[in-house]
């Protein structure tokens, strides 16, 4: 198992006890939710990836080979049930990071290139 950094912003104690519910119930299905933001991410930056981002003589990705190659790095767990992840791209996008934003109910809302 992979161990992936947390970070919980600073709040007051009630906001902070609820941004920590939203990482414990993120954690709580952690496979669930790990499969769900790879699929988010092939679907929403695929089609980025092979019509803008690939090296010469490169094939275009899949979306298995790209879910396959991203990592995560990090989870940001906030009050109201708002999460933002970022994963390594597994130099899809020459080294930068895959960050997908969301939150438990409606699940990941924004998948982006940062860095």
């Amino acid at each position: 198992t992979r161990r992936i950094g947390l970070e919980i912003a600073k709040y007051p104690e009630k906001r902070m006890k609820d941004a920590l519910e939203t990482a414990r119930a993120l954690a709580r299905d952690a496979e669930a939710w790990d499969k769900r933001l790879r699929a988010f991410a092939a679907k929403k930056l695929l089609k980025l990836k092979n019509q803008a981002w690939l090296d010469e003589n490169e094939k275009p990705l899949d979306a298995a080979r790209f879910e396959k190659r991203i990592k995560p790095e990090s989870l940001e767990a906030f009050p109201k049930g708002r999460f933002e992840f970022c994963f390594e791209d597994g130099d899809i996008f020459w080294g930068h990071l895959i960050v997908i934003s969301g939150g438990l109910e409606k699940g990941p809302a924004r998948a982006d290139i940062a860095g």
